[in-house]
């Protein structure tokens, strides 16, 4: 008996505070709260199975155990501790969307075969058909589908809960035509839109529309045009690029060499030819006292070349070795000078060196007043490309010294040796005397 009592006890204890706790079901007191739940659109509350008129209550404080419930969203039971301090304030509660799942496809002709059909939800890419798209909010979306060559579809769906989706199956109806692009140069990069499509010659099939093509190959100037496409058709167009202008900078050294292109002189270098056509050109560099250089050069559309050429001298030298000093040397009618007298030994003349020759046969005439037997000599020597021709020693006989005899007869000699007692002397080429010392006065010739 005395268990029973404490059980009823607990019982109504126990009931009691669930009631102080639960001021929904009971008349409100004066220290009510006024409470606001705020959620998605149309969400709705429930205590204890009872589904409540309205987002807005007053309640007693406590802790309350609501459920909120919303379209398109999933349902949740919430523990929500309300005090004094709420009052008149908003309480947020937040769902979790519900979200379904569909498989989508596309094709492009009568097999009903997918067709790899560009595909956005609500404007943003989601691939190529077909294409299984997850996590799909409850509600309406907009489906498109794109390929070249047909017309976009659109597409409502509305999805009314989570469970997966029928399958969506679509076909794109085909609107285009044929695009034929051909021109010169062959091989040039034709773009349409701005995006590169392809090397013509060039065929494809695009949608019905205009287009901006735009042809480009290096070296050539770049050439745009509009090209209206229409269904189920073949429209051509051509190109003919022009090449951009090319140009050879030419120079050479020594400069200042002429230079012809294909015949035409053109200047001297360094020198740069504009504005040529594609094509092969001869270029031709001469210059006084070296050998004329052609060259063969190919410029191409655009291209600016640069050629530099070494001249080779085509001149010789000559080393003329004339005895004694003082003789007049002529070459080829043009006086060269006198020879002149040495420094290493007593008898040594200085070579004539003659430079800037051009290859070939010269005649060389030595003369001196007072040579013997024959006043001149004539020579020829033969100069080569590149070479020095170094030329015997040719000499004349010309007297150093006068003598006067006893008698006053006077020689001019060449003077061998003078001693204390004799003088020995060449009287002419290849006639030695020998006279007493005495016998004779000398006088030295002054060089000329």
């Amino acid at each position: 008996m005395k268990n029973t009592v404490s059980h009823i006890i607990c019982t109504l204890l126990a009931a009691s505070i669930l009631l102080s706790m639960t001021g929904c079901n009971k008349k409100q007191s004066s220290n009510s709260v006024k409470i606001t739940f705020s959620g998605p659109q149309g969400m709705t509350m429930s205590y204890r199975g009872k589904e409540m008129n309205g987002l807005t209550r007053k309640v007693v404080p406590g802790t309350y155990i609501f459920k909120f419930s919303a379209p398109g969203h999933k349902t949740i039971w919430k523990s929500c501790t309300i005090s004094s301090a709420d009052n008149n304030s908003t309480l947020p509660v937040s769902l979790e969307p519900e979200r379904s799942v569909i498989l989508v496809t596309c094709s492009t002709d009568d097999s009903g075969r997918d067709s790899n059909v560009s595909l956005s939800l609500n404007g943003i890419e989601q691939g190529a058909t077909p294409c299984l798209i997850t996590g799909l909010p409850i509600g309406e979306h907009l489906l498109e589908f794109s390929h070249p060559g047909h017309a976009t579809k659109n597409l409502r769906i509305k999805i009314d809960s989570a469970r997966p989706q029928p399958v969506i199956k679509e076909r794109l109806t085909s609107n285009s035509g044929t695009m034929q692009v051909v021109g010169t140069p062959s091989g040039s990069m034709l773009y349409v839109n701005e995006k590169p499509a392809g090397p013509i010659p060039y065929q494809a099939k695009y949608a019905a529309g205009t287009y901006l093509l735009e042809l480009r190959a290096p070296g050539y100037i770049a050439q745009t045009k509009e090209l209206t496409v229409n269904a189920n058709k073949t429209v051509k167009t051509s190109f003919a690029l022009q090449p951009e202008p090319s140009s050879i900078f030419i120079e050479t050294e020594p400069s200042n060499a002429v230079c012809v292109v294909r015949g035409e002189k053109r200047g001297t270098t360094p020198i740069k030819i504009n504005n040529l056509q594609p094509g092969n050109y001869k270029i031709e560099v001469s210059l006084p006292g070296y050998e004329t250089i052609e060259e063969m050069v190919e410029v191409k559309a655009g291209s600016h070349e640069k050629l530099k050429i070494t001249l080779e001298s085509g001149l010789g030298q000559a080393r003329l070795n004339i005895r004694p000093a003082g003789v007049d040397v002529l070459v080829n009618g043009k006086v060269i000078g006198r020879t002149e007298k040495g420094t290493s030994t007593l008898n040594d003349v200085k070579p004539i060196l003659l430079s800037n020759l051009e290859p070939g046969n010269y005649t060389c005439i030595i003369s001196h007043p007072f040579a013997k037997p024959r006043k001149q000599k004539k020579f020829v020597f033969r100069v080569s490309k590149n070479k020095t021709t170094e030329c015997p020693v040719v000499e004349l006989w010309v007297p150093d010294h006068e003598l006067t005899y006893r008698n006053g007869v006077q020689d001019m000699v060449k003077m061998i040796r003078i001693s204390e007692n004799e003088v020995e002397f060449e009287l002419m080429p290849g006639m030695i005397v020998t006279e007493r010392r005495s016998n004779v006065s000398i006088r030295k010739l002054a060089p000329r």
